[in-house]
């Protein structure tokens, strides 16, 4: 998790135009952006919430469908049933 933390701040220090002495507050703000981003992944996925963003869903209708089993797909042609599509 420290290379994870390491990059993050390594970008807040970018973003903030690289000032100097600010190290110690970049890695405590990446470090908390990296638990929180990890804490809510692990919450959604404990209350069995898998959503995909909608431009990953393509919807197959017809005879003409190249889907073996035309109806709502991720784009890896995986069909998931309880996935819900949010949007961007």
């Amino acid at each position: 998790m420290d290379d994870r933390i390491r990059e993050r701040a390594y970008q807040i220090w970018l973003s903030e135009g690289k000032p100097l002495g600010r190290d110690a507050d970049h890695w405590e703000r990446a470090r908390r952006q990296i638990e929180k981003e990890l804490s809510d992944g692990a919450a959604a996925h404990k209350a069995g919430v898998n959503e995909v963003p909608a431009a990953n869903i393509t919807v197959h209708k017809g005879a003409t469908s190249s889907s073996p089993t035309p109806g709502l797909e991720r784009a890896d042609g995986i069909n998931t049933p309880g996935v819900k599509a949010r949007r961007s």
